[in-house]
């Protein structure tokens, strides 16, 4: 339509679908909505001068990954605590060689951590494979960073639900989810 685009993308290799995407475009509306429409968003999270800028906290520091080299992350809680966790993350350099990184890849890449930022298991002794994400916002990021104020909830049967306020320096840009499915190792 003309005010709301659906978007598709698959990739492939070797012939094997590795990933899908989906995305609905939905086109700006330039006017400002009437006084008191706008809902509150929720509260700012310190910024990520207040964190403590640690690599990623499950990483063997011999071995490359992409949470240890692709990206910058100040901690503003425990990295290694259960529970929920809050964190700033920024891409180091970009995802592809001569191609400049959009803010929505900056806040795509930082959403898949949710799960991992607020584990209620040990890492060590338990698997935590997000089946999907989606990724929800109620405005465009703005900046480098950003950050991610993450829960993870399970259920019996191996099942859970991660889910993060994702923020930029601006305050709350909108939730990512993550299903879950939990295996001991």
């Amino acid at each position: 339509g003309r005010r709301v685009q659906e978007l598709t993308a698959e990739l492939r290799a070797g012939g094997q679908l590795i990933c899908r995407a989906s995305a609905l475009r939905v086109q700006p509306v330039p006017e400002d909505l009437p006084p008191g429409a706008v809902g509150d968003t929720g509260s700012s999270m310190p910024g990520p001068q207040e964190g403590k800028a640690v690599r990623f906290a499950l990483d063997d520091p011999k071995r490359a990954s992409f949470a240890s080299s692709a990206m910058e992350m100040r901690w503003l809680d425990d990295p290694w605590a259960s529970g929920p966790g809050r964190v700033w993350m920024r891409l180091r350099h970009p995802l592809l060689p001569g191609e400049p990184l959009s803010a929505l890849a900056r806040l795509a890449a930082t959403a898949d951590f949710g799960n991992g930022v607020s584990a209620e298991l040990s890492f060590e002794q338990y698997l935590f494979i997000n089946a999907d994400l989606s990724i929800h916002l109620h405005r465009e990021p703005r900046g480098e960073w950003i950050g991610l104020d993450a829960r993870t909830l399970l259920a019996h049967g191996g099942t859970g639900l991660a889910e993060s306020v994702l923020h930029d320096l601006e305050g709350p840009v909108g939730r990512a989810f993550q299903t879950l499915v939990v295996q001991a190792r």
